[in-house]
């Protein structure tokens, strides 16, 4: 079993939190981290805009809300993202979602430059990717799964793009393309099956 240090959850944001620091850094032509280039501010506040609609648009079927109640404990959903990542525009305002449909989710944020730690604890095939989503026992902060950074259909679909050498500012444009036409749809399939499967050994641990 693997536990998470509380010192990363110290200095988490809340979800509020989180979109204010986005909103407030897209407003002012800012963006989280030490790199402040011209294309990571234009991206958050592309992101700013996104994260707005999406949050309105999307709503959680019921065979996501029934397998998140199903774990029947108090959980902690801790995200590592930055403002200027597209994939994490896409994904945070759905898990923002779906954590205020229940009473057992509480979801913090952790910068990714900020936690470079924590970031290290959570590699994808040796890299910093995000956005990262680690669900944990609120009792006692034991990790029952992590998700990110992105549904394995957008990884393959982005692994198609990449592999046609196409250049990393029309791969951005590509996948936001591809975000736009799945609608939330392969998240709503692959992260329901994400909290079954943890249901499920959280009912074979009891």
């Amino acid at each position: 079993m693997k536990y998470l240090k509380s010192e990363f959850l110290n200095q988490a944001m809340t979800a509020p939190q989180y979109q204010r620091l986005v909103q407030d850094c897209a407003a002012t032509g800012k963006t989280t981290g030490a790199i402040q280039s011209e294309a990571l501010i234009q991206y958050t506040k592309l992101n700013a805009a996104r994260s707005r609609r999406i949050y309105k648009r999307w709503a959680p079927q019921p065979e996501l809300l029934n397998a998140l109640q199903s774990i029947q404990e108090p959980m902690l959903g801790l995200c590592i993202t930055e403002a200027w990542c597209g994939d994490a525009a896409y994904y945070i305002p759905m898990l923002q979602k779906l954590a205020e449909t229940s009473d057992g989710l509480e979801l913090n944020f952790a910068l990714r430059d900020a936690k470079p730690e924590l970031m290290d604890a959570f590699l994808t095939n040796g890299a910093r990717s995000i956005p990262k989503f680690i669900l944990l026992r609120k009792v006692n902060l034991e990790v029952l799964g992590v998700w990110g950074p992105r549904t394995q259909k957008a990884a393959d679909y982005r692994a198609t793009l990449v592999s046609q050498g196409i250049e990393a500012k029309d791969i951005a444009v590509g996948m936001q393309r591809w975000y736009l036409q799945d609608m939330g749809q392969s998240f709503q399939q692959e992260f329901t099956d994400f909290l079954v499967n943890i249901s499920k050994a959280v009912h074979n641990q009891q």
